[in-house]
């Protein structure tokens, strides 16, 4: 794989650390701040709030100057992924588990409650010295706020490409 125009270390670290750039994190936490359930009507806009920061954000910090444009071309993906609520109401629910509560989860993924499945590829022929991708997961269930679990009812899967010109 090519090195990427902000290095890996910076990429794996964004799951941990808000401040480091690109901030996929902290772009996330901005745009969710007063979000705290799925909205279908409002994905739109949430995508596009988090696709137009983070390009913002790559092409400033990989452009050697201000007169000089970025050596790179970006790609940036978002994907919501809705959970269902009853899942979380049942899990929720007051009542102490019982020795079946194996069947109990399976009769609630059997009428579709919990989250939804997923799954996501990508493949390119490039140049392996210029060219990559990297992904990231926002955990919408356990991002917290002031040390509180938020629990919304969705995540999002942030992607990024770049192609070295």
């Amino acid at each position: 794989m090519a090195n990427p125009p902000i290095p890996t270390s910076e990429l794996e670290q964004l799951t941990k650390e808000a401040h480091l750039f690109p901030g996929i994190l902290q772009t996330c936490d901005s745009v969710f701040a007063n979000v705290h359930a799925y909205d279908h009507n409002s994905t739109e806009k949430w995508n596009s709030a988090i696709i137009s920061t983070l390009l913002s954000r790559l092409v400033a910090q990989t452009s050697p100057s201000a007169s000089k444009p970025s050596p790179f071309k970006f790609v940036v993906t978002s994907t919501i992924i809705q959970h269902t609520s009853t899942a979380r109401a049942a899990t929720s629910s007051a009542r102490p588990p019982t020795s079946d509560s194996h069947s109990d989860i399976s009769a609630l993924s059997a009428k579709g409650a919990g989250k939804r499945g997923m799954h996501a590829a990508s493949g390119a022929y490039w140049n392996q010295e210029k060219d990559g991708m990297w992904s990231f997961k926002y955990d919408g269930e356990s991002a917290s706020a002031g040390g509180n679990a938020l629990g919304r009812e969705f995540d999002v899967v942030v992607g990024v490409v770049w192609v070295g010109l």
